[in-house]
């Protein structure tokens, strides 16, 4: 019963998970505390952003988040849930989004009318390197890393 109510199509990518993550992150300087979300969104495509749309988003007030991955390495399919709406109209992404691509890997991919659409500043591989998170969840640290591997 959940297969057939669940099938958003055939496609693989359209089954990644949709991820969040909450952490509960203490400033080192200010000693001030406060919650970190951050959106996985894999490689999922429109079909499956659909689904995650008509289940949960609509339903719901638009989310406050600090750090979005975009889906499906930038492009249009990843991005857009129909002709006018992008899956990101439904976030307040407050500090970053994140983009996972490479370069020529594909045509069309990242597309950068769709990025020049969003509000914050975008965090690609392809421009930027590699970059990731430590959380010392004992010691309540999250750290960043980043590596240049042009």
């Amino acid at each position: 019963m959940w297969e057939k109510k669940y099938r958003v199509n055939s496609k693989v990518n359209n089954y990644s998970p949709i991820i969040e993550i909450n952490i509960n992150f203490t400033d080192t300087g200010t000693g001030k505390s406060e919650i970190k979300r951050i959106i996985f969104t894999g490689d999922i495509e429109k079909s499956g952003l659909n689904w995650f749309y008509n289940d949960y988003l609509k339903k719901n007030t638009k989310q406050e988040v600090n750090l979005f991955l975009i889906s499906h390495h930038g492009s249009e399919n990843g991005c857009y849930i129909n002709k006018s709406k992008m899956i990101y109209d439904y976030f307040d992404v407050k500090d970053m989004f994140f983009l996972s691509t490479r370069k020529g890997s594909y045509n069309g991919i990242p597309d950068y009318t769709v990025l020049n659409k969003l509000d914050k500043s975008v965090y690609s591989t392809d421009k930027d390197g590699l970059i990731f998170y430590e959380y010392d969840i004992i010691n309540n640290i999250l750290k960043e890393h980043y590596l240049d591997y042009k």
